[in-house]
């Protein structure tokens, strides 16, 4: 995977963060703020739609062909697929088809290039190499090992772009478009509240260190339904995926 080319190019990136990004001395552009913020969400959108997919990919194994469908309908993704091959093959890998995950990969490369010079060629670097990855997993007969690779490196591009970015805006730019996407996609796939109501937590801690610009009775009406005392319905998951797609 390069690790040695990566490790490289952390000390350099290490090197030179340290004298050039300096809070006071600039100003993250709106540009800057998108850029970073959506790399964020791609990053998150990738990594648990692996999760997703592994967990289905189970069940079709199990003896269910049709499982893929409740996932689609949960993520109001349009049903394009044949059967289950098909939707192994094109979920997974198709290029053209922008609720892919290989689309929303190249969609994190996309903004990593252009956040270059904030985020580090390190952090970068590790992008890249997940796009390798999925290559080698697209062509294999057993791609989940090669799949899981991919989330690793994922994994390994958020821990370096803690390690050499010393601007907290940036970071946490990063982690708020993570966090939003990880509340959209759990609320839609129902997963436990409390779990969620962590997410809330941690998008209030970060949300104001970066910067953005978002929707105050949003974010509360989030905290509020997350942890409120009761069992959650339906509409309680709904309301919560209406208020963070509407938050930024």
């Amino acid at each position: 995977m390069g690790t040695g080319v990566t490790q490289a190019r952390m000390f350099e990136d290490q090197i030179n963060f340290a004298g050039k990004h300096d809070m006071e001395k600039y100003a993250l552009s709106k540009t800057h703020t998108d850029e970073l913020y959506w790399l964020g969400r791609y990053t998150e959108r990738v990594y648990t739609s692996l999760d997703l997919f592994a967990s289905v990919f189970d069940e079709m194994i199990d003896g269910d062909p049709e499982a893929y469908k409740v996932m689609l309908r949960n993520l109001e993704i349009a049903d394009i697929y044949a059967d289950k091959k098909d939707f192994n093959k094109r979920y997974c890998f198709d290029r053209s088809n922008p609720d892919s995950i290989r689309y929303s990969l190249e969609r994190c490369f996309d903004n990593a290039v252009i956040m270059r010079e904030l985020i580090g060629s390190a952090s970068l670097s590790y992008i890249q190499e997940a796009i390798y990855e999925m290559d080698t997993a697209e062509k294999s007969e057993s791609p989940m090992i090669d799949l899981q690779g991919v989330q690793d490196l994922i994994v390994a591009f958020w821990g370096m772009t803690d390690d050499v970015i010393l601007d907290e805006r940036v970071r946490n730019l990063l982690k708020v478009g993570k966090i939003v996407e990880r509340i959209d996609l759990y609320s839609r796939m129902n997963k436990d509240m409390k779990r969620i109501a962590r997410e809330v937590e941690r998008l209030q801690g970060r949300i104001d260190k970066s910067g953005i610009v978002y929707d105050r009775k949003r974010l509360q009406r989030m905290s509020d339904i997350s942890h409120a005392d009761r069992h959650p319905s339906f509409d309680d998951y709904q309301m919560i995926v209406e208020n963070v797609e509407s938050l930024i």
